[in-house]
């Protein structure tokens, strides 16, 4: 069974366009991993300039998954 996120980020000053690539990037890198679903996501953008994502995992193992993935990137370079 799936699992939602609904995620919010705030981009620092001056890195709004590296989060916007950001979070266009992701979602099909989840996919391709087989960690997030095919449903559409949902995009918004709050008036204090917030970014809120909604998207599915395929299950509570993937994200589980996506974590220890990027902790072992982040400590392995």
């Amino acid at each position: 069974m799936g699992q939602f996120v609904i995620a919010a980020y705030r981009p620092r000053s001056g890195k709004e366009d590296a989060l916007r690539q950001v979070l266009k990037d992701h979602l099909p890198i989840l996919r391709r991993e087989g960690l997030a679903t095919d449903r559409p996501p949902y995009l918004m953008r709050a008036s204090d300039g917030t970014f809120v994502e909604v998207f599915e995992w395929k299950s509570a193992k993937a994200v589980e998954d996506a974590y220890i993935e990027i902790h072992k990137r982040l400590r392995d370079g």
